[in-house]
C-alpha cells in the first residue's frame, strides 16, 4: 500500500520499503526509490496529525534559507508536503546517513540552535504561535476526575489508574503552579523564534559536532526558552548558544513552564496510548515507560519536577 501512495503522491517508483527505528509520534520507513532514498513517516495518531501538518511549511522555508542541518519535506507532484490515507499522514523527507544518537557536542548544539532562532525574522510561512495555553487541558483535567470510575479489565489501565489515583496530589500542585506560570507568561512580551521543542533528544550525529535536528514535528514561534530548557543547566551549551545571540540571557519563568508544559504533554500523550485502542502490550510498554519517566526518581523528567512538589 505505501508503494503504491508514494507512487501515486510523489511520483516515486519504489524499490524497497524497510523499517527505520519506531518512534513515539510515527511509523518510520527507510524507501529506496528511483529518484534516490528518503525517510518516511506515517502517523496515524490524532494528537500529532494537526500540529506536523502546520509545521511543514515553515520546516520547507527554514531548508530553502539555506539551513542544511535539518531534516526537510519532500513536495509531491501537485506541490503539497504530505498526503493523507484512511485518516493517517504521509510524509517524506530527505534522507540523513547517520543514526540518532546523543553523542553530540553540547556547545555545537547551543551555536546551531541560535543560528536556526535568528533566522525567524526572515521566514514568511504562517508559523503558529505560542500562546501558554495547555492544548490538552480539558483531556487532563477529565482523566483525573473521572479516575475514581474507571471500570477497565485491562492490566496496563488498572495500573495508570492506580499510579495516578496515589499521584493524584502531586499532580494537582504541579498542576495549579503550570497555570500559574502559564498566566504569568501570557502577560509577559516575549521575542519569539522559531522553536523546535525538543531538539536535543532528535538528532542525528555523523560526528559530535556534525549533527541534524530532525523531526520537527511541532514548530512554534516561542521564547527561546522552549528549545534552551533541556540543557539550561550545561555551561557549555549556553556558552555556544550566547556566541550566537550575545546578549541573551534565561528567563527562568520561561524554563520553569516548558519543563511543566513537556511533563503534560507527556502524561497526555501516553495516556492516549494506555486508555486508547492498542493491544495489551502495547499498552503495558507505554505504561512502564510513563511510569518511570514522570513517577520514578531514576527517570528523566520526574528529578526536574519533583522540586515543585
Amino acid at each position: 500500500m505505501l508503494t503504491n501512495l508514494i507512487r501515486d503522491n510523489w511520483g516515486f517508483v519504489v524499490s524497497s520499503i524497510t523499517d527505520a527505528p519506531r518512534q513515539f509520534v510515527a511509523k518510520t520507513y527507510f524507501v529506496n526509490t528511483d529518484h534516490g532514498k528518503f525517510f518516511c513517516k506515517v502517523i496515524d495518531k490524532k494528537l500529532f496529525i494537526p500540529a506536523v501538518i502546520k509545521s511543514l511549511p515553515t520546516l520547507k522555508e527554514i531548508h530553502y534559507l539555506g539551513l542544511d542541518r535539518i531534516n526537510f519535506p519532500i513536495p509531491t507532484v501537485t506541490n503539497e508536503l504530505s498526503a493523507i490515507h484512511d485518516g493517517s499522514l504521509i510524509v517524506l523527507f530527505n534522507y540523513i546517513d547517520a543514526p540518532q544518537s546523543y553523542d553530540y557536542d553540547n556547545a555545537e548544539l547551543g551555536k546551531l540552535l541560535a543560528e536556526i532562532h535568528k533566522l525567524s525574522q526572515k521566514v514568511k510561512a504562517e508559523t503558529q504561535n505560542e500562546t501558554f495555553m495547555f492544548k490538552h487541558a480539558d483531556i487532563f483535567e477529565e482523566r483525573l476526575a473521572s479516575l475514581a470510575q474507571l471500570e477497565s479489565i485491562d492490566v496496563a489501565e488498572q495500573s495508570a489508574s492506580k499510579l495516578l489515583q496515589r499521584s493524584y496530589d502531586d499532580l494537582i500542585t504541579l498542576y495549579k503552579i503550570f497555570q500559574n506560570l502559564a498566566l504569568t507568561c501570557q502577560k509577559k512580551s516575549w521575542q519569539m523564534v522559531l522553536t523546535h521543542g525538543d531538539a536535543p533528544g532528535n538528532i542525528l550525529v555523523k560526528s559530535p559536532d556534525d549533527f541534524y535536528i530532525v523531526d520537527w514535528d511541532d514548530i512554534l514561534l516561542a521564547p527561546a526558552e522552549r528549545d534552551l530548557w533541556f540543557l539550561i543547566d550545561k555551561d557549555d551549551f549556553l556558552e555556544g548558544y550566547k556566541l550566537g545571540r550575545k546578549d541573551f540571557v534565561v528567563n527562568e519563568v520561561a524554563a520553569q513552564y516548558y519543563l511543566l508544559s513537556r511533563y503534560f504533554n507527556d502524561l497526555v500523550e501516553y495516556w492516549a496510548e494506555i486508555f486508547g485502542e492498542s493491544g495489551e502490550a502495547h499498552k503495558a510498554s507505554n505504561f512502564n515507560e510513563m511510569k518511570r519517566e514522570l513517577f520514578e526518581e531514576d527517570g528523566w523528567l520526574y528529578p526536574q519536577v519533583k522540586k515543585f512538589i
